[in-house]
């Protein structure tokens, strides 16, 4: 949080937008996976501020800024604001050809677990897959991938062991967030496959 923080100021400092949106969206999501979520909400509430100013300006902030409208979503999602992460959702607008792949990808993300929140389940295997076409590899977004499937599948071993392998990987990563998240999942999967 303190390399966000300076990087906040900096960005302040040289009067930097971009820098200052990215330090905000990052220190928010960070108070969210963290659970304070009223500091959370304060980073997200200047981002959106200066996102605002700059549509009010005639820019396209959804497309530069696509990710903070999605983390700012997934912050509502995680407080069960539904209504607040669906408004933010449909601000994001990218260009498929200039985004960064793991942004297009956490998007994706973001939208499955809305749409799982819902309880839109159909929706979620088609912008799953979709993420598969991005130029994209590596352990952390196939466990992602894989933290999305587990809440619609049907639970079995399989399932279980993949959850195991995952934690394994995470270990590798240093995702402490990221695991925390499987070895949840792996629980509840036990759970229901009565293990």
């Amino acid at each position: 949080r303190e390399i966000q923080q300076a990087a906040l100021q900096e960005g302040e400092a040289s009067g930097t937008l971009w820098v200052q949106l990215m330090s905000l969206g990052n220190l928010g999501s960070m108070e969210t996976k963290l659970g304070n979520f009223v500091n959370a909400e304060k980073y997200f509430a200047a981002a959106l501020k200066k996102l605002g100013e700059l549509e009010r300006q005639g820019r396209k902030s959804g497309i530069q800024f696509g990710i903070t409208y999605a983390d700012a979503a997934g912050h509502f999602i995680q407080r069960g604001e539904y209504r607040k992460a669906i408004e933010y959702m449909s601000r994001v607008r990218f260009d498929r050809e200039g985004s960064l792949p793991l942004e297009l990808f956490l998007v994706a993300v973001t939208q499955c677990e809305l749409h799982l929140a819902l309880g839109q389940t159909q929706k979620v295997p088609k912008i799953l897959d979709d993420t598969r076409r991005l130029n994209l590899t590596g352990s952390f977004s196939e466990v992602e991938r894989l933290l999305v499937e587990v809440r619609f599948l049907e639970p079995s071993a399989e399932l279980c062991r993949q959850l195991e392998e995952s934690i394994a990987a995470c270990e590798r990563m240093g995702t402490l967030y990221q695991e925390c998240r499987v070895r949840l999942a792996l629980s509840d999967m036990l759970l229901s496959v009565g293990e």
